[in-house]
Formats: structure tokens, sequence, C-alpha cells
């Protein structure tokens, strides 16, 4: 049995103890603690946690073998740090940190004291982006060209909610442009250049933003997240072979469509003939519109339906994961290693500097 101690009692904590209780090998989650007494004792009442920490000191004494830390960005270095020391392996909720400064500080402490560090990215871990990525890296699409990724949602501005509080870490990069952001990166490779446009709201942080990757391997990555607007949560990923395209909810999916064509050849259209002319009259453009406007057209020619179902809530993945490293001695997840979130991080404090979010020295 793994014993799971947790720091901060938000709605993301209820969920990940949801997916403790039916993660293989068997864990659950014994201790807990916040800054609020109060909100710790109607956490653990309503998820059955028998220990009510009054410190992080406390709660790394109380028997557990790692800890789930799903506080504000801003607070995520201090406590990572105290759980280190403790000797204890650290499971922290995306983003991994403040800034990218604080995330080497955690990582090199980690490294130093040899424990087991992972950031919290459970949508790496699900079944179906496995598949998807088992797909991509086998060559089948092509050569990969172009990612396209969002996660939006419209949301009233509120500064007691920590997404809309620059203080703690907050914007629509920081806590939803994270996930298209690392998938991107998952898919595509490493990231050489960015570029970016963002609306700042009146709390300070960035409410909408658009950012441009260019992969060092030259592909191109477009992706979109809001706080304050509605959208698509989906992502695509687009080859000279092919593409695939996952249905959202973006953090969570389940469902993806693969097509795959041969290239075309650049000959130029036929400009004349009884076959264009008939084509191109308005029966026939009238007939396809009908045609593919039916419930069960097709997108894509030949498109076929991967369908991969998670278990539990879907944190399952991600806890199973966390407990196969810490087991096998490792230091770091191959899926979700550190290297990856650094770089995030020095992506995302680029965007955050670059719009006056963020006030650091990212060359630090």
């Amino acid at each position: 049995m793994f014993r799971w101690g947790i720091i901060g009692v938000g709605l993301v904590s209820g969920a990940f103890a949801l997916g403790v209780d039916g993660s293989m090998p068997k864990s659950s989650v014994v201790s807990v603690y916040s800054r609020t007494r109060k909100s710790s004792e109607q956490f653990a009442k309503a998820f059955g946690v028998s220990f009510v920490a009054d410190s992080v000191q406390e709660l790394c004494a109380s028997g557990i073998d790692g800890v789930y830390i799903a506080t504000p960005p801003k607070y995520h270095e201090s406590y990572s740090l105290a759980c280190i020391q403790a000797g204890l392996p650290i499971l922290v909720e995306k983003p991994f940190a403040y800034d990218s400064p604080s995330a080497l500080r955690i990582i090199n402490a980690a490294k130093e004291n040899g424990v087991f560090c992972m950031e919290g990215l459970w949508t790496r871990f699900l079944p179906l982006i496995s598949e998807v990525k088992t797909l991509v890296d086998s060559g089948v699409l092509g050569e990969l060209r172009s990612f396209r990724g969002d996660f939006m949602g419209a949301n009233a501005p509120d500064l007691e909610v920590s997404q809309f509080d620059p203080a703690k870490g907050g914007g629509a990069l920081m806590y939803r442009g994270i996930y298209p952001a690392s998938l991107a990166q998952y898919f595509m490779g490493p990231i050489g250049s960015v570029s970016s446009a963002v609306n700042l709201g009146e709390t300070g942080v960035d409410e909408d933003c658009s950012l441009l990757f260019q992969h060092v391997d030259g592909a191109i990555s477009t992706i979109r997240a809001s706080l304050r607007a509605g959208g698509r949560n989906d992502f695509e990923i687009n080859g000279t072979h092919g593409r695939v395209f996952v249905k959202g909810p973006i953090m969570r999916p389940h469902i993806a469509y693969v097509a795959l064509e041969k290239p075309r050849h650049g000959r130029a259209l036929a400009t004349g003939g009884r076959i264009a002319v008939i084509k191109g009259s308005g029966l026939a453009q009238r007939a396809k519109q009908v045609v593919t406007g039916m419930p069960l057209f097709s997108r894509y020619p030949g498109e076929r339906k991967i369908v991969k179902y998670y278990s539990g809530n879907g944190f399952t993945h991600e806890v199973e994961a966390f407990i196969g490293g810490v087991s096998a001695g490792l230091l770091e997840s191959e899926v979700m290693p550190l290297c990856d979130t650094l770089d995030m991080m020095k992506v995302i404090d680029d965007v955050r500097v670059t719009s006056g979010v963020l006030k650091i020295d990212v060359g630090s």
C-alpha cells in the first residue's frame, strides 16, 4: 500500500484523491495539510483521510510514502523543498512552479537528495495519449509539420480565485495553455522559438493568449488559451502522410481520429475539359455540400476512430506511473521528464515576461 500525503485542498486535490482510490497497486491518501485547518478537516472528512497536519513538517512525519502538491504555483517551491528535505518523493501539480528559476531550484534539490520528482501533467499518462504517441513516433504520419491545440473557457474575473491572481501565478497560459503547450512539446519535440499575443485583464493576469512555436525540427505549433472566452478544447497533429485529431476535452480525452493520405504531386489543376466543368457546376457543388453535411459523413476520407478509455476519473494513470517510478528507484519519469518541465517553464516565462505579467531575469 502506497500512502499519500496531500498539500492543498482545492478541487484538483479532491479529484486526485478519487484517482488514488482506484490505482493499482493500491494506494490511499492518509494525511492532508493546507494553510487553513478548517479546510483540511473538511477535506479529510469528505475523502476519508485519517490525519490532518498542522504543518508541512508534521505531514512529512506522518508515515507517508509520497506527497502530492496542489497549491497555487507561488507556493510550490517552499512545499517541494520541505518534502525533498524530508526524503519524500513529490508529485507537483502543473504548472510546476511560479517561474523557471523556482522550478530549477526544485529540480536540483530533488536530484541532489536522490528524490523522485515529477510534474503532475496527468494528460500525458492517459491511454489515448500513449496510443497517439506510439502512432506518431512510428512515422506513419510522415514528416511532422504542425500542431494545433486549444484550451478555452469563460470565467468571471475574481481575485479570490488563484487563476486570476498574478501574485499566485495565475493566468490563461499557466492554468490552461500549459495543456496544449506541453502536448505540442511531447509530440513535436523541443521548442526552438516562441512568439505570442496576450490580452491582460484588470486583475493583471493574461486572460487570453495565442502562442506560435517553431520547433527545433522545423514544425510549427499554434496554441490558444483563455480564461474569459469559450472555444475548442482539442488538438490536432498534421504530417505529410496524414493527421490525427484528438477530440476534447483536451485535458482528459479518450477518442481520436486518424486519417492517412498519400502526398499529392505538384501538378497544376486542370483548367478545362468536360469533367472540370461538371465539378465546378452549381449542381455538383450543391450535391457535395448536402452529402458532406450529413451527420455520419467522415471529416476525412478513410479516417479511422481510436477509442481508449481511461480508468476512474483519469488521475489513476498518473498515480500508477508515479508509484511505479518510485518503486523502480528512478529519480524522474520517462513520460514527463524534468527536462521537459524546465524547458516548458522557460517558454512560459518568456511569454509572461514579454507581456508584462512576470518580472524576472529569464536568463537566471
